[in-house]
């Protein structure tokens, strides 16, 4: 450790738009821009100087590192940008120009576009990326890592045989780089490694907590990386970091991640892993940095576990998914589809739909209840002697009252026929001859449900009713 604070520092992308002078001569378009970065006037840097134009693209492109004293408060320090009109002789002609604090750098935005200024008068505007990522030595250190695999991932025969764990962080380097540190385990039988060999890292904020941990579990046969491999685990520090407190010394930070062979999860490895100095200073992820303000900007930590959704955790959970509660009290996620756990919900996951509810039968009218009509014998025939019919007659001349007053009196009256009704049992308060519907007995299990067969009918075979309604 050092007493130094370094950052990396990276401009690239500048431009320069509508620029003029401050005392316009005759042709306004001959200005020969460029620019000059001054960190604090320790370090100045300038761009390629272009010929006759009011808006300039450069091709410049820089990186360094850049260290000053450790503890030094980073709003006093200051990076003046400025732009000049290159002049063949005497001095340079100054456009404009504007100073920004290495507090307002480093947390803010990568990208910039401001407004350069002349004694208050706007005379252009510079646009450029400017990358400053704070660099420290931080020390891994993992404890309790255990590899468990699913029933049948592994052979008795190979259960039994020696094992090492091989890992590093991956930074983009190649295999067989000479900036690639990887480190083996001793040989064991086990699966359980209480304890690890430290890694030691130079890292940025964001590489440390985007850049992969690669573990493999190997046979032993040589006691290198060729050897035979039972499966790989990758390990993101971003999907277990949500805030800057658990970035301080020695802070437990637990994880549980598949174990992977042939794009197969045949198991999980668990373990946890504590930091040392590590850096705690990242900029925005987006966002453009203005000479009055910052537009857009979005936090780290924000970007990396979706801060930006408040309802994520509250969100329903897809199917197969289960939350649960490790022994520290943080919740985690457990996938019984793939048979894998998280700490966070993945993003499909998260806006997988919910799934949809029961669906409730639609209210239907009840319908009136059909009456099955009973197979009971007909009821017996009524014998009944019909009327004669009356005799013919002959066309006659109408007589006098007092004649057809008379003739009623000498005819004798005529005898009525006489019905001969059965002797029947006659319900009470029921028609003579109204038939009972039978009583058909529902089935077993569903009582008060009528088996009721209708055609093109949407009632369901299971509506309820009331028996006999």
């Amino acid at each position: 450790m050092t007493n130094d604070e370094t950052y990396s520092v990276k401009i690239s992308n500048v431009k320069a738009h509508n620029l003029t002078l401050k005392k316009e001569t005759a042709n306004a378009n001959n200005i020969d821009p460029y620019v000059k970065f001054m960190f604090d006037n320790n370090k100045k840097i300038r761009t390629e100087t272009l010929t006759k134009t009011t808006n300039a693209v450069y091709k410049f492109e820089t990186s360094f590192q850049y260290k000053f004293k450790y503890g030094e408060p980073l709003e006093t320090k200051m990076l003046t940008v400025e732009v000049l009109d290159q002049c063949l002789l005497g001095s340079d002609n100054y456009i404009g120009g504007f100073t920004m604090s290495y507090n307002s750098i480093i947390h803010g935005p990568v990208h910039n576009r401001v407004v350069i200024r002349n004694d208050g008068k706007p005379s252009g505007t510079i646009e450029f990326d400017l990358e400053m990522k704070q660099l420290t030595e931080t020390l891994l250190t993992f404890k309790r890592v255990v590899a468990n695999f699913y029933p049948g991932a592994i052979s008795p025969m190979d259960q039994q045989a020696e094992k090492f764990l091989s890992y590093f962080v991956y930074d983009g380097a190649a295999p067989n780089s000479k900036d690639r540190r990887v480190i083996k385990t001793r040989k064991s039988p086990l699966l359980q490694w209480p304890d690890l060999e430290q890694l030691n890292v130079e890292t940025s904020l964001k590489a440390l907590l985007s850049n992969p941990i690669v573990f493999t579990i190997h046979n032993h046969r040589q006691y290198t990386e060729a050897d035979p491999a039972y499966g790989q685990t990758t390990l993101k520090l971003e999907s277990y970091v949500t805030r800057s407190a658990q970035l301080q010394d020695n802070q437990r930070i637990a994880f549980v991640e598949p174990i992977v062979v042939s794009n197969q999860i045949v198991g999980a490895l668990e373990g946890e892993v504590y930091l040392t100095n590590a850096p705690l200073l990242g900029q925005m992820v987006a966002g453009t940095h203005t000479d009055v303000g910052i537009e857009g900007g979005q936090d780290l930590f924000s970007s990396l576990n979706g801060a930006s959704s408040p309802t994520t955790q509250d969100a329903p959970l897809p199917t197969g998914w289960e939350k649960r509660t490790d022994d520290s009290g943080k919740v985690y996620y457990v996938d019984h589809n793939t048979k894998t756990s998280h700490w966070s919900l993945p993003a499909q996951a998260v806006h997988a739909p919910p799934p949809p509810p029961p669906v409730q039968p639609a209210p239907t009218q009840m319908p009136t209840p059909i009456q099955t009509q009973p197979s009971v014998p007909s009821a017996p025939s009524v014998p009944f002697t019909s009327q004669p019919p009356p005799p013919t007659t002959t066309q006659q001349p109408p007589m006098m009252p007092q004649q057809v007053q008379q003739q009623q009196q000498q005819q004798p009256p005529v005898p009525q026929p006489q019905r001969q009704m059965p002797q029947m049992p006659i319900q009470p308060q029921q028609p003579m001859y109204q038939q009972q519907p039978q009583q058909v007995r529902p089935p077993v299990g569903y009582p008060g449900v009528v088996p009721v067969s209708l055609s093109n009918s949407t009632i369901k075979r299971n509506t309820p009713w009331a028996a006999g309604c």
